[in-house]
């Protein structure tokens, strides 16, 4: 129970660096790739994912076409868009379109590992009162 909220507490660290270091500039989607991409190997279930391609100018003044990281599997974009792209300067390359599901990505493993490792640590912690109520000779 300890080492989720440990994962929790250093997955959250290593996200709040990493948007802190971000900047924003303006994007536009050049282009939208579809790849398919096995569901199931086994079974030969395919699925076609989309990912958008985007042009920005970074602040070193270069300017950039990425295809992004995350697809989705209907196309969230068109070619004309207009997006926000956030990245580190550092890491111009590691870009990402500035959106709910760009941000709720980053937040699922520490969402998740905190609230299994509060849920489990409350039921230890219940149950050790339940137990040390049950003793005999023990006050109720």
């Amino acid at each position: 129970m300890p080492h989720l909220l440990f994962i929790a507490g250093v997955s959250t660290f290593f996200n709040i660096r990493k948007v802190s270091a971000e900047i924003k500039a303006p994007g536009l989607v050049v282009e939208v790739i579809s790849e398919r991409r096995y569901l199931n190997e086994q079974d030969r279930i395919v699925q076609e994912y989309y990912f958008p391609v985007v042009q920005f100018t970074a602040n070193d003044g270069k300017t950039r076409n990425l295809k992004m990281s995350e697809g989705s599997s209907s196309p969230d974009y068109e070619a004309g868009d207009e997006v926000i792209v956030r990245y580190n300067p550092e890491r111009p390359l590691e870009a990402r379109i500035q959106s709910f599901g760009s941000s709720a990505l980053m937040w699922i493993l520490p969402v998740i590992t905190g609230f299994l490792g509060t849920t489990f640590l409350g039921a230890v912690q219940l149950l050790e009162k339940f137990m040390r109520d049950e003793k005999p000779g023990s006050k109720k």
